[in-house]
């Protein structure tokens, strides 16, 4: 009797075990459970949302051996410029473009600088913005070439023409934009090909 009562126990504080470990750890390859909640509710406050974005943040900083780890520090440089958190947001980038470089993941370190350039767009800072974009479009360039790379460079050379709008340099804007225009005929990209040539024909009648 006492025997299969300590099998019983055995099997209950396995499985007991087995669930607080689920409860605490992602599964691989997955954004950890804070961070998705910080980045997809539309119930909690601001600042309930931003503290458990830093709570997501510190789980997903122990699965760094995870393949992926990169691509999801990414997204959270990317849903803390969403929820205006500056302070973080300058942390994280800083922190996903360091991790980019050592790898050479040029995608990654792209997607850093966009993100840099949103941030400055936000703040009405222009010409960080345009610079930012430059630089994105600087390591997207260094990407093998296919679709994807292709149609990175297109979105940066399209933001590029749109911040050189804004400065009245009409030529440069023209020539980023029919630039993306190619690209996009190229990939039958539809949808961004008309928001370019609407963007051309605005720059046209400047």
């Amino acid at each position: 009797m006492k025997k299969l009562l300590f099998i019983i126990s055995s099997i209950l504080l396995c499985c007991c075990q087995q669930k607080t470990d689920n409860d605490t750890i992602t599964t691989k390859g997955e954004l950890p459970l804070n961070v998705r909640i910080a980045r997809d509710s539309t119930t909690l406050s601001l600042p309930k949302r931003k503290q458990l974005l830093e709570k997501g943040l510190e789980e997903l900083n122990l699965t760094k051996n995870d393949s992926i780890y990169l691509e999801n520090l990414s997204k959270v440089s990317l849903i803390s410029i969403r929820l205006k958190d500056s302070l973080l947001f300058r942390k994280v980038n800083n922190q996903v473009y360091q991790e980019a470089l050592k790898k050479e993941n040029y995608k990654v370190l792209g997607e850093s600088q966009w993100d840099l350039a949103v941030y400055y767009k936000q703040k009405s800072t222009l010409d960080s913005a345009y610079y930012y974009y430059r630089k994105a479009y600087q390591h997207f360039a260094q990407m093998p070439i296919d679709s994807t790379s292709k149609s990175l460079k297109a979105r940066m050379l399209y933001s590029m023409g749109q911040m050189q709008e804004d400065f009245k340099d009409y030529l440069g804007a023209e020539a980023n934009i029919t630039k993306a225009i190619r690209i996009y005929d190229d990939l039958e990209d539809t949808r961004r090909l008309q928001y370019s040539y609407n963007v051309l024909g605005v720059i046209s009648s400047a």
